[in-house]
């Protein structure tokens, strides 16, 4: 498999007209001093919205997001996966078929 380098978020928000590279350098800057995740420090920050994050890591990891008020989930795949399981990786099976199981995660 060939190795695709991932693009940073805070250089994707960027990219994307989110946010300056001034407001991401400050971010960084807060960042280093406080510990938490860049969109963290963005959101509450009030520069961007924390949709802007999700739809900005849905670019970087490909992974589709999923709102699960709107979703009917499968019953087969609820039970697919123990509740220790969910529990532990904080993941919700909500579909399946014969390759595959579909999970809800709160942070890819």
């Amino acid at each position: 498999m060939a190795y695709v380098e991932k693009k940073r978020l805070g250089d994707l928000l960027v990219s994307a007209g989110k946010i300056t590279p001034q407001q991401l350098q400050e971010a960084l800057t807060k960042q280093r001093v406080l510990g938490k995740k860049i969109g963290e420090i963005l959101v509450e920050s009030q520069i961007i919205t924390e949709e802007n994050i999700i739809d900005a890591i849905e670019t970087q990891t490909g992974i589709k997001k999923v709102d699960l008020n709107t979703i009917d989930f499968d019953k087969k795949a609820i039970h697919a996966l123990s509740q220790n399981l969910c529990e532990k990786y904080m993941i919700v099976p909500f579909a399946i078929d014969t390759q595959k199981i579909c999970v809800a995660m709160e942070d890819p």
